[in-house]
């Protein structure tokens, strides 16, 4: 019931990060090829975790690792930009968190 609960947070998880990345273009002026790119990954990963299979997991557990470990490189010219990059390392600390939590269910469920 966990790894459930653990990839239904995740999905909502990689919406999240979608939507963040369109506003991100939008609001900030993220390069917009580079930010829906990573919008329609984690659209991916969240149908393909959705379907089933650890890979859509390790795709947004993935992604989410990406996205807050680049969270201190990032500029910051606006209070706008602050905000923005806190939502993104609450969501991609939480995604990883939840990603491993998703896995190691996973694993433990699919080995009984």
């Amino acid at each position: 019931m966990a790894g459930r609960e653990s990839r239904s947070i995740l999905v909502w998880i990689a919406v999240g990060f979608a939507v963040l990345e369109v506003a991100s273009v939008v609001l900030v002026g993220v390069p917009a090829v580079l930010a829906l790119s990573f919008a329609v990954l984690f659209v991916l990963g969240a149908y393909w975790i959705r379907r089933g299979g650890p890979g859509g997991v390790v795709l947004v557990g993935a992604l989410c690792l990406v996205e807050a470990l680049g969270v201190p490189f990032y500029t910051r010219t606006s209070i706008l930009d602050v905000v923005l990059q806190a939502v993104a390392l609450a969501l991609g600390l939480a995604g990883v968190a939840f990603a491993v939590l998703a896995f190691r269910s996973g694993r433990v469920a699919s080995a009984t």
